[in-house]
Formats: structure tokens, sequence, C-alpha cells
């Protein structure tokens, strides 16, 4: 059964191949600055609408929970109406996007806060600024053409996406730490294997660990 390492034996195997575990190390921090590069960053828009209900549409103003729940009800109709083709097509069309309903529509995410009359809009695109206007197009879009078919403008914008969209899919600060962090552990990992390899004999301390016996005395070489 082999001995376990002790720390202090570590630390002098972590001093013999100090060269080994920094060539490993900076080669996990190139990799890690490639894949920064390699990865295309995405970019996200949020917006926030309101969906309201005029007093008259409710039977009583003091049945407030009626008036609650006719809020909820319509709001999910319009977050769908809202992802139309109808609605979406014209977006495109008024900001001049090469792109096509279907291919839009997966970047888009339009949902009705649970149990309430608020809906979020969420876009993403590789462009920052661009996922923004497509974000706060769709409010105002939404706005027009529903209030068309409505006869009624019951949206109102409460929080409009903001000029730049934030990025959601790469922080290249972590990356580059988790490199560091890899490059370490692999490192340490390879030096103790090729320490547990490498059986040959080359101070006294390993004759006292692997042989088990102490060692009287030494020849020198000639």
């Amino acid at each position: 059964m082999e001995k376990m390492i002790g720390f202090g034996e570590l630390i002098n195997i972590i001093k013999k191949r100090f060269l080994i575990i920094f060539i490993i190390n900076i080669i996990c921090i190139i990799l890690g600055v490639i894949a920064t590069n390699l990865i295309k960053p995405v970019y996200e828009s949020t917006a926030l609408v309101m969906i309201q209900i005029k007093n008259k549409e409710v039977y009583s103003d003091a049945i407030s929970n009626d008036k609650v729940l006719a809020e909820v009800n319509l709001t999910n109709s319009y977050s769908k109406m809202m992802k139309s083709r109808n609605i979406i097509n014209k977006v495109i069309s008024s900001l001049n996007l090469d792109t096509k309903y279907d291919e839009l529509i997966e970047n888009i995410s339009i949902k009705q806060e649970e149990e309430t009359n608020l809906i979020t809009i969420n876009v993403q695109d590789k462009n920052p600024k661009k996922s923004s206007i497509i974000a706060n197009s769709i409010c105002s879009l939404s706005k027009k053409e529903i209030s068309k078919l409505e006869g009624e403008n019951r949206i109102k914008v409460i929080d409009k996406a903001p000029k730049y969209g934030k990025l959601v899919n790469l922080n290249k600060m972590a990356i580059i730490i988790l490199s560091v962090i890899l490059g370490i552990i692999l490192s340490i990992i390879g030096v103790i294997c090729l320490e547990r390899i490498d059986d040959k004999i080359r101070r006294i301390d390993d004759i006292e660990c692997y042989l088990g016996i102490n060692v009287i005395g030494i020849i020198p070489r000639k």
C-alpha cells in the first residue's frame, strides 16, 4: 500500500515540478482566453407593460376581486396577441430587420407575471442596442395595433427597455478565473501522478520513505 502524501511532501513536489505546474496553468489561461473570444455574446433587454380595465367594464366598483380577475384573464390574452405574427411582422417591417417571424420569435419571450396584470417582454440579440430597440418596438406596436382591434387602449408601459441590453451568456472574468483554478487543480494532480510513476531513488529521503530503512552512510561518486 502506497504511503499517503503529506502536506510537507506535497510542497516539495510542487517546488520540484514548479515548471510543469506553471506551463499547465499558462495553457489553461490561454485556452480560457480563446474560449471567451469564440463564444458569441448575447444581450437581453426587458420591458414591462400593464393591462388595465376600466371600472365600468366590471359589474360593480365595489367588487374589486372581479376587476382583478378580469384583468388577469385579459392580460393572458394580450400576452398571446403580442406574440402574434401580425405584431411581430410589423416590428420586423418597421425596423427593417433582416429576419423572419420564426427566427425572431425564438429570441423573444413575452410572459404574463403570475396572477397579475403585468407582462414582461424579454428580447435577446447579439447587438445590445438592437435587443432594446426590438423590445420597445414590441411595446409600442402592440399598444397601437391591439388598440385598433379593441377600440380602446388598455396597455400602459411601466418600464421601457434600457438603451443597451445586459450581457447574459458570457462573463470573461469568471471564465479566466475558472481557467486558473482548473489549471492549478490539473497541474497538481499531474505532478502527483508523475511523482507516483517516477520510482527512481534520488534522495536519502526516498530510501527511507520507499524502503523503510535508515541510511547509515553515503558513498560519494568519484
